[in-house]
């Protein structure tokens, strides 16, 4: 079965929860989904809206196939999305993350060196010779405008490597993800499955892809690449717009919602060569 068909199903089945939402008054039972009282139709509808954004979003192979997109659909499904961030409360029993403590346990995944460049310039995009790298500096980071302020709060700095240099040099950092520690230690705490960030970046790529680039640059400035990484506005530009659209969800939603650097990448051209698809 073509994916496209599975696409278009399940939007339909989502635009159905829509409708029912939208039509009904219901009270979901309380830890239905963990950690969530007071759940009701109106959630189930902004959750909906939220995953059939993301999914026409995220579908596309390619630049080409992104440009066909219909992204006035899009548009209307992210507008009635979520609100706050979507967070589920993990038990360590039956609700647990393995996402995300794989890709952040200290000693095991580690952040590409292309990441920490984009927020850091004065580190290099590729570790072609598996060096080591210096520690940033908290002030640096915090007083330099240019700095995303998040390369300090949300990542840890390591002093060497400990992967197989047989296997590619090139995957040498020297920085994790350290924003969800509170998780790796007490394995009970409140975690992301969808933030509110990722549908304001869904919206503001709708937004730039229909051209109103003003506006898509307004829901970014609006975001967290302001009130977290403490950039500086993104110019109502393009090119600078869609590269401000990738940044945040680089580094602020890494370790998050599966898929979303990578679909990032794949609908951008921007994935290696010989990348599955």
């Amino acid at each position: 079965v073509p994916s496209t068909d599975i696409a278009a199903k399940a939007i339909e089945l989502f635009d159905e929860a829509i409708t029912l939402a939208n039509a009904n008054t219901f009270v979901l039972p309380d830890n239905y989904m963990n950690g969530i009282t007071g759940g009701d139709q109106d959630l189930l509808a902004q959750l909906a809206n939220s995953y059939a954004a993301r999914l026409l979003a995220y579908m596309p192979r390619n630049a080409s196939e992104n440009s066909s997109v219909n992204w006035a659909n899009v548009k209307t499904y992210a507008s009635n999305g979520i609100t706050s961030d979507f967070m589920l409360l993990m038990d360590d029993i039956t609700w647990a993350n393995d996402y995300q403590w794989n890709m952040a346990y200290p000693g095991w995944g580690r952040v590409d060196m292309r990441v920490i460049n984009m927020m850091d310039s004065s580190y290099p995009a590729y570790n072609a010779n598996g060096d080591d790298f210096a520690a940033p500096d908290s002030a640096t980071v915090i007083d330099t405008p240019e700095i995303d302020d998040r390369l300090w709060t949300d990542f840890e700095h390591l002093a060497s490597n400990n992967f197989r240099a047989e296997r590619g040099l090139y995957h040498f950092s020297s920085f994790r993800n350290s924003r969800y520690d509170d998780y790796l230690s007490t394995w009970t705490t409140e975690l992301p499955e969808l933030y509110v960030a990722e549908i304001e970046m869904i919206l503001a790529e709708a937004e730039l892809m229909l051209g109103n680039v003003q506006a898509a640059a307004d829901i970014i400035n609006a975001g967290s690449r302001v009130t977290r990484g403490n950039l500086p506005a993104v110019a109502a530009n393009a090119a600078a717009v869609r590269a401000a659209i990738s940044h945040e969800r680089m580094v602020e939603l890494a370790v998050t919602s599966y898929g979303v650097q990578y679909f990032d990448m794949r609908k951008n051209d921007l994935l290696q060569e010989g990348t599955f698809t």
